[in-house]
C-alpha cells in the first residue's frame, strides 16, 4: 500500500520536532502540512503525524500557537449565525479577524520548521471550518463570489461585524409628469442641509423619480438606504413614455429579500399618484449596475416644435432628410455648461420622421445616439449645435414639449438576471 505524502520520513521529524520545541495542538501540527495531502482536516493530519512520531498529544489551551482557539469553531459559529439571522438570505460567507500576537506566533513557528511553503494560515482554516459549521446549522450554503451577508467575526471578543451583498433590482420606469427630477435634487441654496427656501426638505424638487420607484421597495425590504442607477436621464420637463428608461434600484442593507416584484408596479403607481410607472421588474446581479451607468443605446424622442414663423410642409422635410443620419457637432448646451464640461461632442442622428405639421408647429420623431441633445438638434444653441433643424430652415425653432418614447438598452451576456 502507497504511503500517504503526509507521513514522508522528512514530515513525521519535523512534526516530532514542532512537539518537542513548541507543543502544539494537532490542528496547528497540521496546518504546518496543509499543502502537502488532501482529504483531511488539518487536526486529522495533525493527529497522523504526531501518532507517526511518537509524540504527546497537546491539548487546545495549551497550544503554543493558537491557545485554544482552534477548538473554537463552535463559538465562532454562533456568533456569525447571530449576526446573519435577522437577515433573511440564500447564501453566505464566514470570514475571521485573528489576534496578531497569534498569527506572530504561527509565523514563528513556520520559520523554525522550515514549513512557510507548505502551511496554511490558522485565519484560513477558521474561515473553512467555521463556515462549515454555520452551514450544517443553518442549512444556508456558502456563496465565495457574491454571497448575500458575510459575517467576520472578531475571534477576540467572538463578536460579528455583518457585510451586506445588498439587492439589485432591475426595471423600466415611465415618469408622466414634467415637474419632477429623475433622482433627489439638493436644494441649490443649502446644498441638502435644509433652509427656509426650500422648507427644511434640503431638496430643490418635493419628490423625484427616484423616491417615488424606492419608496414601497424600502418598506417592503426593510433596507437603511438606496442608490438610484438610470440609463441615462431627462430633463426635468421632459416625459419619459413608450416602454420606459431602464433602471437599476440598489437597496443596501435588506433585511428581506424575497420580494415579489409583481406587487410593484401598482404600489408604484399609487403611492407616486399616477406620476410614476414601473415595469419588466426583475432582480439584477450588481454588475449589472456598471452596463446601466455605461449605456450608450440609441434614444428615440417626440418632439413638438415651434417656429417663430411658418415653415413650408417641403421645406420641413427637406430639413428632416437631411439630419437623418447626419453626424452633428454639439458644443455643451448653455442651459447644462454651469454643471459640465464644456467641450464639443460629435453624437450621429439616426432618424427623422415628421409626425405632424401645420405652419408654425410640428410634431418630430427622432432616434439618435446617447448624449444626442434634442433641444440643440432643434435650436441650434447660437450656432453651438451645427447643423440644427433651425439652421437648416433659416428660422428660429425651440421645442416646446419633449417625450422619451424608446431607449434601447440590451442586458450584457455576463450579466444575466439573478435567480
Amino acid at each position: 500500500m502507497t504511503e500517504r505524502p503526509l507521513l514522508a520520513a522528512a514530515n513525521v521529524e519535523t512534526a516530532r520536532r514542532a512537539q518537542a520545541e513548541f507543543g502544539l495542538c494537532d490542528a496547528c501540527l497540521g496546518r504546518r502540512f496543509g499543502k502537502v495531502d488532501t482529504g483531511l482536516t488539518n487536526e486529522q493530519r495533525g493527529a497522523l503525524l504526531r501518532e507517526a512520531a511518537g509524540a504527546p498529544q497537546v491539548s487546545p489551551p495549551s497550544c503554543f500557537v493558537c491557545q485554544g482557539l482552534a477548538a473554537e469553531t463552535d463559538l465562532l459559529a454562533q456568533a456569525a449565525i447571530d449576526a446573519l439571522s435577522p437577515y433573511e438570505h440564500r447564501h453566505f460567507l464566514v470570514g475571521t479577524r485573528v489576534d496578531p500576537a497569534i498569527e506572530a506566533r504561527d509565523a514563528e513557528v513556520n520559520a523554525a520548521l522550515g514549513t512557510a511553503a507548505t502551511a496554511e494560515r490558522i485565519q484560513a482554516e477558521l474561515n473553512r471550518e467555521t463556515g462549515k459549521k454555520v452551514a450544517a446549522r443553518t442549512g444556508k450554503a456558502v456563496d465565495f463570489k457574491a454571497p448575500d451577508l458575510a459575517a467576520v467575526v472578531d475571534t477576540r471578543f467572538l463578536d460579528a461585524e455583518l457585510q451586506h451583498g445588498g439587492l439589485c433590482v432591475f426595471g423600466r420606469y415611465r415618469k408622466l409628469d414634467r415637474t419632477i427630477p429623475q433622482t433627489r435634487w439638493p436644494c441649490r441654496r443649502c446644498q441638502g442641509k435644509g433652509c427656509v427656501e426650500c422648507h427644511e426638505t434640503g431638496k430643490q424638487y418635493a419628490t423625484s423619480v427616484e423616491e417615488l420607484v424606492a419608496a414601497p421597495f424600502l418598506a417592503a425590504s426593510g433596507a437603511t438606504e438606496e442608490s438610484f442607477h438610470g440609463a441615462g436621464r431627462e430633463d426635468i420637463d421632459a416625459r419619459t413614455l413608450g416602454t420606459g428608461r431602464p433602471f437599476i434600484l440598489e437597496l443596501k442593507d435588506p433585511r428581506v429579500r424575497t420580494l415579489d416584484l409583481s406587487v410593484f408596479p401598482a404600489l408604484v403607481k399609487e403611492g407616486s399618484g399616477g406620476r410614476v410607472e414601473v415595469a419588466e421588474l426583475r432582480l439584477a446581479p450588481k454588475a449589472e449596475i456598471a452596463a446601466i451607468k455605461e449605456h450608450r443605446g440609441g434614444k428615440t424622442y417626440r418632439a413638438l416644435v415651434r417656429f417663430e414663423a411658418a415653415v413650408p410642409a417641403a421645406a420641413l422635410r427637406g430639413a428632416a432628410d437631411a439630419l437623418r443620419g447626419q453626424a452633428v457637432q454639439q458644443r455643451t448646451p448653455q442651459r447644462v455648461e454651469h454643471r459640465r464640461a464644456d467641450l464639443v461632442r460629435e453624437r450621429r442622428v439616426l432618424d427623422v420622421q415628421v409626425e405632424e405639421h401645420e405652419g408654425e408647429r410640428a410634431t418630430l420623431l427622432i432616434r439618435g445616439d446617447a448624449g444626442l441633445y434634442i433641444k440643440e438638434l432643434v435650436s441650434g444653441d447660437e450656432g453651438r449645435t451645427e447643423p440644427s433643424l433651425s439652421g437648416l430652415l433659416g428660422v428660429g425653432a425651440k421645442v416646446a414639449e419633449l417625450d422619451i418614447v424608446e431607449v434601447e438598452y440590451e442586458p450584457p451576456a455576463e450579466t444575466a438576471p439573478a435567480s
